[in-house]
């Protein structure tokens, strides 16, 4: 019976995961990386904001998820580098 239980949870959680990539993909899509911010992307996915810290460390890291998911993985280290304002995108990344 406990297994089952946990099983929900972590369907639950699962779910809770893809909900908040969902919705920051269409809001990163929509408005861009610099002009999505965390609170609104809470409020569209109905989470709380702490809830996309225990998945994602920050904006940053959430967005390369959301588009190392994707094809187009250039055009998301570049975003992030304009982002970041520099040209270290791609040595930040490969210390994550």
């Amino acid at each position: 019976i406990k297994r089952k239980s946990f099983n929900k949870f972590e369907n639950g959680e699962k779910r809770k995961k893809e909900t908040i990539l969902l919705t920051a993909r269409n809001l990163f899509g929509r408005y861009g990386p610099r002009k999505t911010s965390l609170d609104e992307l809470a409020r569209t996915a109905g989470v709380a904001k702490v809830t996309i810290y225990n998945y994602f460390e920050n904006k940053d890291g959430l967005y390369l998820v959301c588009y190392f998911s994707s094809e187009d993985k250039s055009e998301a280290l570049t975003n992030l580098a304009m982002i970041r304002r520099d040209n270290n995108a791609s040595a930040w990344l490969l210390k994550k």
